[in-house]
């Protein structure tokens, strides 16, 4: 399947206020600003959505209403960041080296470049997408899937492609090179159909010429 265009899937993230009230919402993957109330102290952390309930602050997770029950104890202030470039978590297998994690712009040239080509999804399951260039340089993005459109890989899913991508790829490849093979043999039977349909053919010609 072709990718002819990026819509931004991301899930929504929530914070909440000391009354357990939604504060604000952000995109999985952008960030927030963290004050600290000691001494004014800003700490800039990326946020990526975990489920409903739970998320990763920077490399640490929490249930939201945990998140805000700490920042308030302490006295920390947590905003959002403004205008922030969606971007997108995923997975890159280059040549030769195992799967890594990388963040990139939400862009198809983005893609092109990294892939170098035009992406085509060879392989998805209900979480994440196999993405390849038609006719690149041989590196393999993995992504999340929502619908029809990419968005951040999970960061559950990522850990399990690390280990299942290589055997997954191979099992793809495997499969398109099986159907390769069987459209060959379908076109060298269709080709000897072919030239015995013209054998009857020049035969009843001669049949016919022989009765007149």
């Amino acid at each position: 399947m072709n990718i002819n265009d990026m819509t931004d899937a991301r899930k929504d993230i929530i914070f909440r206020d000391e009354d357990y009230k939604v504060k604000f919402k952000i995109k999985d993957g952008d960030s927030i600003k963290i004050t600290s109330g000691y001494d004014g102290e800003v700490l800039i952390r990326k946020c990526r959505f975990l489920d409903e309930t739970h998320l990763n602050v920077g490399s640490t997770c929490y249930h939201v209403d945990e998140f805000m029950e700490r920042m308030t104890r302490v006295g920390n202030k947590y905003e959002p960041i403004p205008n922030q470039e969606p971007k997108l978590d995923i997975l890159i297998s280059e040549p030769g080296k195992p799967p890594r994690d990388t963040e990139i712009p939400m862009r198809l040239d983005a893609i092109r470049e990294l892939i170098g080509g035009e992406p085509e999804i060879i392989g998805n399951d209900k979480f994440s997408a196999i993405v390849k260039g038609a006719n690149g340089n041989g590196v393999i993005l993995v992504c999340g899937i929502k619908g029809d459109d990419l968005t951040s890989l999970h960061p559950y899913d990522a850990q399990t492609q690390k280990r299942e991508l290589p055997a997954r790829v191979a099992a793809i490849e495997e499969q398109q090179n099986s159907e390769m093979n069987q459209d060959d043999s379908d076109m060298a039977m269709n080709a000897e159909e072919y030239e015995k349909m013209c054998e009857l053919m020049a035969e009843n010609d001669e049949s016919e010429g022989m009765e007149i």
